[in-house]
């Protein structure tokens, strides 16, 4: 829960019984008097952080941005005023501005009946997410004890590093990691997956021509390893670029063909920029990776 929402729920402006409001607003009033239009612009402004959802209008992850201007404008922890005085009028009883003068006292009930159902809906909607991510939590927690140890720490060292994806995804700018070309190696976690699908970190080729720098997104094959020395081998329907085609790691190496996929460029750990080493795979190699890829998609 977002600390001004907490704010709002602990009330730290002491309010007395009285239902006299007018010293709450003596610097509103000089606003109001050098500039009558300070509630209609500070609506406008504000209707840029509402989002409606299943019918219900409120800030959800725009609360903080929104209270923050709206105390920047007024006075200083001025909602937790209007919240109050939505909630006196809800339940009938009727708040009094004897200091005050007409239009400002209208102004102020009238944003009060704007503001009080967003700060409501905002808070309901968090208590809501904050119940539902309980009960998430719990039921992972018991998933977790039931892996073994390895795959256990595992699974939790993949959440921590999703959270930091999820954390970092709005303000990711793909355009400041290097140009990536068609048949170059990445290093690549693709995470903690469930079944067959591909997991953990791994080389991966680039398959995609001409990508966009500005794309959050690029099209790859992983590469996974094999070891001779046990007795392993290429699966028949991978590529397999023998021993030693990646920075002559001492394993064979596969191009997974099965598990081509789009990625986001978050997941990519190097290189990022234009000045770490460059590896791209063998012409001969790549070729046969989008013949074997287009064979399976055709037809």
């Amino acid at each position: 829960m977002y600390p001004l929402i907490k704010k709002v729920i602990t009330r730290t402006v002491s309010i007395p019984p009285s239902t006299e409001y007018s010293s709450y607003f003596s610097t509103i009033e000089k606003a109001y008097a050098n500039n009558p239009q300070l509630f209609k612009q500070l609506h406008a402004s504000l209707d840029k952080f509402i989002i409606e959802y299943e019918g219900v209008l409120l800030f959800d992850t725009n609360y903080d941005n929104a209270i923050l201007l709206m105390n920047t404008l007024l006075d200083n922890n001025i909602h937790i005023i209007f919240d109050i005085i939505y909630t006196d009028r809800k339940y009938g009883r009727t708040p009094t501005f004897e200091q005050l003068h007409e239009p400002l006292i209208t102004e102020i009930l009238s944003f009060a009946d704007y503001i009080g159902p967003l700060i409501h809906n905002t808070i309901e909607t968090h208590k809501k997410k904050d119940r539902q991510a309980t009960i998430t939590l719990k039921s992972f927690k018991e998933t977790i004890i039931k892996k073994s140890i390895k795959k256990a720490l595992m699974l939790v060292d993949w959440i921590t590093k999703w959270s930091s994806y999820l954390q970092r995804e709005e303000t990711f700018d793909p355009s400041k990691l290097k140009a990536y070309k068609q048949s170059e190696i990445i290093l690549v976690d693709f995470g903690f997956n469930i079944g067959g699908e591909f997991g953990g970190r791994h080389y991966a080729v680039i398959l995609e021509k001409n990508n966009n720098p500005k794309a959050g997104v690029i099209l790859i094959a992983p590469i996974s390893s094999y070891d001779p020395l046990k007795n392993q081998k290429a699966h028949p329907v991978n590529v397999d670029l023998g021993m030693g085609a990646i920075h002559n790691y001492p394993k064979g190496c596969q191009v997974v063909i099965n598990q081509i996929r789009y990625i986001s460029k978050l997941r990519i750990e190097k290189p990022k920029t234009s000045l770490e080493p460059k590896l791209y795979m063998d012409k001969l190699k790549f070729q046969e990776v989008l013949h074997k890829f287009q064979k399976r998609i055709t037809p």
